[in-house]
């Protein structure tokens, strides 16, 4: 399927700057996408809230704090020896069963105790 220019337009902002480099005008197009807002769904946030709690309650163990990002993510921080009992609950337990783990990614901040992070 061709797309046509007037798609790009109606999808994407465009910004145009221009400036002269060595007496060169340069003039660069940059397309952003455009804002896609998402409306507060209430019952969501339950269902991500409660889901949360009852991980929590399960592995008391590991999980030292449950919270939801701005956008509606659900986040739970493990202990470091937590990481392989918590993904093994949510693959397996009969109420969570996830099938894919999309990323996992460190993080290294030197100036804490504890200076790496792993986000799953």
């Amino acid at each position: 399927m061709a797309v046509d220019g007037s798609y790009w337009f109606n999808t994407f902002r465009t910004a145009l700057v221009s400036c002269r480099l060595h007496g060169v005008l340069l003039c660069l197009i940059f397309m952003f996408p455009t804002a896609t807002v998402r409306k507060f769904d209430a019952v969501q946030r339950s269902q991500l809230t409660d889901f949360g709690k009852y991980v929590a309650e399960c592995l008391t163990k590991y999980v030292q704090k449950v919270q939801l990002t701005a956008g509606d993510e659900l986040e739970l921080l493990i202990a470091p020896e937590g990481v392989i009992p918590v993904l093994q609950f949510l693959k397996d337990h009969h109420n969570a069963q996830f099938a894919n783990l999309v990323d996992i990614a460190g993080m290294d901040v030197p100036s804490r105790q504890y200076r790496f992070e792993v986000n799953l």
